[in-house]
């Protein structure tokens, strides 16, 4: 807010770029003794509410982001402006080369395993959650039901989480790159009970055209796109063994599923959309 504060006693427009709103999420932590959750809630009333009436406009990234800000902070509509976080296409390709065959073979996964991944980071209290319900119920759950599925658990400060493996769930930890393990997946799961303003994550999956098996919580700021199925958390291990059992991935299938997550997350579109509204809020229509 400091910085807001002086760039608007120099006359200067400020735009606030808010990936979450941070006292919905404080609250909600509070709710279910999440120790953060005071804390959360106390800087978002303080800093996020400050900088929030300091900003001449608010980019959020999704519908429900928005509503979050006009319920707590009072922020009114024409104020915000919905911009999803954008995703460079090049990056996440469909080109195999091998990749897929290569990592699968690292970790001794043959082509009949079923490779179902989660990506996030350890430190992020909604994705600690998850984890703990891979390792506690979904893992277990599978490893009767459909042995040839196998879990993996990608992302920074996961490692902590390694008591939680088993035959058929692998806490892979940090990596150079995540695109050649959504490669290598047949499924992305998103099983979280609460998320921020976008699920980065499920977005990552859809660019890759991996199916999706999420939560509402995750639909609600991706949308019902091509390749996701909504299931809540109580049903969720049998909407995996549903994907598991049935579920027949080709190229063409994942061809599909990525070229409308392209159309809804590509940097491209999102940066000229964000650009021209920018342009229009400040100077004015053409």
């Amino acid at each position: 807010p400091g910085v807001a504060f002086f760039s608007r006693l120099r006359g200067k427009n400020v735009i606030f770029r808010a990936s979450d709103c941070i006292l919905s999420l404080g609250i909600h932590w509070m709710r279910t003794s999440e120790p953060v959750g005071l804390l959360a809630a106390m800087y978002a009333l303080v800093f996020e509410r400050l900088t929030s009436r300091l900003a001449h406009l608010i980019i959020v990234p999704s519908e429900k982001t928005k509503r979050l800000f006009e319920e707590h902070h009072g922020v009114q509509e024409d104020k915000l402006f919905v911009s999803p976080h954008g995703y460079d296409e090049k990056r996440y390709s469909l080109a195999d080369d091998g990749i897929r065959d290569s990592l699968r073979s690292k970790y001794s996964l043959t082509s009949e395993d079923f490779l179902i991944v989660f990506v996030g980071s350890g430190d992020w209290i909604p994705n600690r959650i998850a984890i703990k319900y891979l390792g506690d119920y979904l893992a277990p759950f599978l490893n009767t039901e459909l042995p040839r599925a196998k879990i993996i658990v990608v992302g920074r400060k996961t490692e902590e989480f390694k008591n939680l493996e088993s035959r058929n769930l692998q806490v892979i930890g940090e990596v150079e790159d995540v695109v050649p393990y959504l490669v290598a997946a047949d499924l992305g799961i998103a099983p979280m009970k609460t998320t921020g303003g976008m699920s980065v994550k499920a977005a990552e999956y859809l660019m890759m055209g991996l199916p999706v098996i999420a939560t509402p919580e995750v639909t609600e700021t991706i949308g019902r796109l091509k390749g996701v199925t909504e299931t809540d958390i109580e049903h969720f291990h049998l909407a995996v063994l549903e994907s598991a059992r049935g579920m027949t991935i080709n190229k063409s299938v994942r061809k599909r599923i990525r070229q409308e997550a392209v159309r809804n997350f590509s940097w491209d579109r999102i940066g000229a959309n964000l650009t021209d509204f920018i342009w229009k809020s400040f100077n004015g229509p053409e």
